[in-house]
């Protein structure tokens, strides 16, 4: 047996050569994915095989993945002499486009997050103009304050309503009211994310539009009489990202169009 286990690995030689703690190796063999090729009867001493190295890297692989690690077990055989890597790496590339995918939409927040900052940056100097690219935003019709908790749970069911239908949100969230035929209605939005908005799902779209911004603390009343004194025919009232965030008292700016708005409404 003393000749077998030359042949072997001692589990600290695994540990230099993967550079996995010899604690995490053990627990490894606990959950029952890095089981030792043979155990010595009398020392307990553990043997590995010098292919357990790629095993190893498979496991520190999935744990980078977040892949619970009883999951490999549907890739080892039943001996746990054999791990299918082509089932394994397709399993494992899913899983990581995912994580990018998610990577990609958060980064994607904080960036929108840094735009809604030096906005309000630029809003301390007073109103300004700007032009935004073709943008979409889904809707949904509200009418009343944006700051009780009425439109707090109407939020919420919106958000909810998004997400079961496979669409996606970002940060840019509140009350947008158009102005059609000297008719105002109001609708809570957020902004879509998706390339293609959810065709199920009322929504809002924009064509490169210039706008004024301004500050907006104003009431849902004193936004419509606002409107029908610009004779605007978007506006949207949006909570004001300042950079040292007020958490208890929000703050609110106006985003309003002046002349032609180029837009469509979708109702399904």
């Amino acid at each position: 047996m003393e000749r077998f286990n030359q042949n072997l690995l001692t589990i600290g030689q695994l540990q230099q050569l993967t550079g996995t703690h010899i604690k995490s190796l053990r627990y490894y063999e606990k959950v029952g994915v890095l089981i030792p090729v043979y155990i010595d009867p009398d020392s307990r001493y553990r043997y590995y095989s010098l292919s357990q190295v790629h095993l190893v890297f498979v496991i520190q692989a999935a744990i980078e993945l977040g892949i619970p690690l009883k999951t490999l077990n549907k890739f080892l055989s039943d001996e746990h002499s054999s791990i299918n890597l082509n089932d394994f790496l397709d399993y494992g590339k899913k899983i990581a486009e995912e994580k990018i995918k998610l990577i990609e939409t958060q980064f994607a927040l904080m960036n929108d997050l840094r735009a809604s900052l030096n906005l309000s940056k630029q809003l301390s100097n007073g109103a300004f103009r700007i032009t935004e690219s073709a943008r979409t935003y889904y809707v949904s019709p509200f009418e009343g304050e944006l700051n009780n908790q009425t439109a707090y749970a109407a939020l919420g069911a919106f958000a909810k309503t998004i997400t079961e239908a496979k669409g996606h949100y970002g940060l840019e969230v509140g009350m947008v009211y158009i102005n059609s035929n000297n008719s105002i209605s109001s609708y809570l939005f957020f902004d879509c994310l998706d390339s293609k908005p959810v065709s199920e799902l009322p929504h809002l779209i924009i064509n490169e539009q210039r706008y004024t911004i301004n500050e907006g603390n104003l009431t849902d009343q004193q936004v419509k009489q606002f409107i029908n004194e610009k004779h605007a025919q978007l506006t949207f009232k949006t909570e004001q990202i300042d950079e040292q965030l007020d958490l208890t008292n929000p703050t609110y700016h106006l985003k309003y169009t002046e002349g032609e708005a180029n837009f469509k409404l979708i109702l399904p």
